[in-house]
Parts: C-alpha cells; structure tokens; sequence
C-alpha cells in the first residue's frame, strides 16, 4: 500500500456563527480515507475540498522558540543547524508531511508557514 499525502480543507463547527478554514494535512491511501482521517479528528466537521499535497503550493520553516531565546538562531537550515531567519531553509507542504521536526534544546521545533508575518513570543518576524 503506498499512502499519498492530501490536505483536507474544513469548517470544524460548522453550526458557527464564524466559521474558521482550517487545512488538515495527512497521509492516506486514497481521498476517501484523508475524509475518514479527518473527520477522525475533527467530529461533527464540515469538509470542503481534498487536495493532493503536490498541488499545494505553500511553503514552510521551522522554529524552535527554545533555540531563538539562546542566541536568536531559532530557525532551522539544512547547512547551519539553527540559524536566522534570512538563511532558514524551506518545505514544500509534501516535504512536511515525509519529515520529522530536528531536535531543539526545548523539544519545541514546529512548522511555521513561510512568507507570512508571525510574533512569536512577542517578536514579530518575516518568514
């Protein structure tokens, strides 16, 4: 069996006054089983669309909130190890799926999506 990466888009209340989108990314052997997945982890979900990870066009860093407190060198490059932000490395959503998050000093290195504006701890970067 050869599982394929989907992202699943969603309304997880979908009785809400506001409803939020949501993207749930997994690994599934067919669409069908990326909705079962889905709906697994978020009961009672309103699913809009699935599409295949390889269309996905987002891309993604890491960072480690732990790693930027000691030196501000909290995001991941696959040639420094940690390192700042202008040299983190980027992930396509297929590539996020199929690897696991580097060791940091906290246990707290996540996925962040790149060329978005984010604060973290109160310090607001470009990525």
């Amino acid at each position: 069996m050869s599982l394929k990466g989907y992202r699943v888009r969603l309304h997880d209340e979908p009785r809400a006054e506001f409803k939020f989108t949501l993207r749930f990314d997994c690994l599934a052997d067919n669409k069908q089983r990326a909705i079962a997945q889905t709906e697994k982890a978020y009961p009672g979900c309103n699913v809009l669309d699935v599409t295949p990870i390889s269309k996905v066009k987002d891309r993604y860093c890491i960072f480690s909130p732990s790693e930027d407190a000691l030196d501000s060198c909290g995001f991941w490059s696959n040639y420094e190890g940690w390192a700042c932000v202008e040299r983190a490395a980027t992930f396509s959503a297929a590539e996020r799926l199929r690897l696991t998050l580097p060791l940091s000093t906290g246990s707290d290195a996540i996925w962040c999506l790149f060329n978005s504006r984010v604060i973290i701890q109160g310090n607001p970067y470009q990525i």
